[in-house]
């Protein structure tokens, strides 16, 4: 019996690839950071590619043995898709807390209509929001918290093994509880705003039942603005290492389910 040195590289380590590449690119695609528009998609092809390939022999072990069917091989590649998009989904609903802060203190400041293009909505958003989603990314690859991501993907493989379809119903339990929770620190991150607002609006109510005839709002939009941005300002240091440590918390905790 003659031993085929091709067909053992194909049935072993290109099947590998392929396998680990389905999750590590559906991952990339969806990720923040990785997923941005301003990103060309040639240069996260690329990233996914090579660290696909870094992967391959880490990983090999744990591949299952090739299907003798086409239909239960689509099954397995749709498992990984799966498995990446929802990793990625996940890391995305924690970001999404600076979309619902920045909106929030946006709403509260005057400025809704203040409208930019963002580039990780892939539409317009806040001008505020747009500025604190691009500001937390920018923390978040500083602090080198992107090292987590490439540790969670390479730790789901005991979780969610090759082979096994993942159980899609505790998936989308978990992404649900991830929006509740960035809704929630989004909240939070604007509390100085939402009570400034308050206050103001309070003071601006009573204004206006002393004075009918006097433009009140007219007249105290420029001072809203103004320590709106003042208070976004002094709060924003804080802001952002209360951000970063629950990120870190809810990564950590997220990887260590996996």
């Amino acid at each position: 019996m003659t031993f085929n040195l091709l067909d053992h590289f194909l049935l072993t380590q290109v099947y590998a690839f392929v396998l680990i590449f389905c999750r590590i690119g559906s991952m990339v695609m969806v990720t923040p950071g990785f997923s941005e528009i301003y990103v060309p998609v040639q240069v996260r092809l690329m990233f996914a590619l090579l660290f696909s390939l870094m992967l391959t022999p880490l990983l090999e072990a744990q591949m299952p043995n090739v299907p003798t069917s086409v239909p239960i091989m689509m099954l397995i590649i749709v498992g990984e898709i799966l498995i990446g998009v929802f990793y990625g989904l996940v890391v995305r609903m924690m970001f999404s807390a600076m979309q619902v802060a920045g909106t929030i203190i946006a709403a509260q400041s005057s400025l809704s209509l203040s409208a930019v293009f963002d580039a990780s909505q892939g539409g317009q958003s806040t001008i505020v929001s747009n500025f604190l989603s691009l500001s937390a990314l920018v923390c978040f690859f500083t602090l080198n918290l992107h090292h987590l991501l490439i540790g969670g993907i390479v730790d789901s493989y005991s979780l969610m093994p090759v082979g096994v379809f993942p159980l899609v119903g505790d998936m989308n339990h978990l992404l649900v509880r991830q929006m509740a929770d960035a809704f929630m620190i989004g909240v939070a991150l604007s509390g100085p705003h939402l009570a400034f607002s308050l206050v103001f609006y309070l003071l601006g109510g009573l204004l206006t039942r002393l004075m009918p005839n006097f433009q009140i709002f007219f007249v105290m939009l420029p001072p809203q603005i103004l320590i709106s941005f003042l208070l976004l300002i002094i709060g924003f240091s804080t802001m952002m290492l209360f951000y970063m440590r629950h990120l870190e918390d809810a990564l950590m905790a997220f990887i260590g389910g996996l």
